[in-house]
């Protein structure tokens, strides 16, 4: 007669579950030439982003170091790929949506709280917000991001999906994939 013990089992299946799934760990750096980001993205007219990933089990650590017009900016994001979810700085992304100029004085949120898990070995991180446009309007963005490596470990891609039910402004953000290519440093 076997005897399993059913918590052990599952803790099991749960580490078995994250071995199976790519290590992100690394330090990136971005290649413009394959990246897909808005047009007045201020990275794409001569700044440069820098990626050093640090991935244990169900925690991916991201410190995202931004060069442009001589200044440094660094932030760090951290996600938890076992659903628990985490409150995370906005994006220059939506802090600059208007124009492709940061704005210190957006009222668009600061932080943001997310959901992370794997999908397909991918990992997909789910969040909305509320943005407040130049005309004092507010949209309600969705927004999912998946952040998959190649199976040589070379190139991280971040593909970001953004969508809003606001039909009115449609055409100030339209449903856009938007795609950051990176390729490891050795």
């Amino acid at each position: 007669m076997t005897c399993v013990n059913l918590s052990e089992a599952q803790d099991n299946k749960v580490k078995n579950n994250q071995q199976d799934k790519p290590n992100l760990s690394g330090t990136w750096q971005i290649d413009k030439s394959k990246s897909k980001v808005t047009k007045d993205n201020p990275i794409m007219k001569g700044g440069m982003v820098f990626l050093t990933i640090t991935h244990d089990e169900t925690e991916v650590r991201i410190i995202q170091k931004t060069e442009l017009n001589g200044q440094e900016r660094v932030r760090e994001f951290l996600y938890y790929t076992d659903g628990r979810g985490e409150n995370n700085p906005t994006a220059n992304l939506y802090l600059s949506f208007y124009q492709g100029n940061e704005n210190p004085n957006s009222p668009s949120p600061r932080r943001i709280e997310s959901k992370s898990k794997w999908k397909d070995n991918k990992l997909k991180i789910k969040y909305s917000l509320i943005m407040r446009i130049p005309d004092g309007a507010q949209i309600k963005i969705g927004v999912e991001e998946e952040w998959a490596i190649s199976p040589d470990g070379k190139t991280l891609t971040q593909t970001t999906s953004l969508s809003s039910n606001n039909s009115s402004y449609i055409t100030f953000i339209e449903p856009s994939r938007l795609k950051r290519v990176f390729n490891k440093i050795p």
